[in-house]
């Protein structure tokens, strides 16, 4: 990140703000979650499949799973050293929201 968007984060950190941040570049975009100075959730916009060589006429789902490993680094540590990262109850939450997600999709 750049030292505008960490003064930004930190910002969120120090006051312990909570809410929503949507950040707009040209033609992309984010948002943020935040609670308690902490990020909960991203959201980033999603590239076609074409972006990364795959054939247009078949289905591709890509994503980035960091947020799974936890909000903060003593989660993540914990998450990196647990023998079941899935019964930690952040990476248990994220697979359940990925699932609901995709329970939507029809073939």
């Amino acid at each position: 990140m750049a030292d505008n968007e960490d003064l930004f984060v930190q910002t969120f950190e120090i006051g312990r703000k909570s809410g929503q941040v949507r950040i707009q570049l040209g033609d992309r975009s984010a948002n943020l979650w935040f609670r308690d100075g902490k990020i909960i959730d991203v959201e980033v916009g999603a590239l076609a499949g074409e972006a990364f060589a795959d054939r247009p006429e078949r289905l591709r789902l890509r994503l980035a799973t960091s947020l799974l490993y936890g909000v903060d680094d003593a989660e993540r540590w914990q998450t990196l050293a647990a023998t079941d990262p899935t019964g930690l109850p952040w990476v248990r939450s994220g697979i359940e929201r990925l699932g609901a997600a995709l329970s939507g999709l029809s073939p």
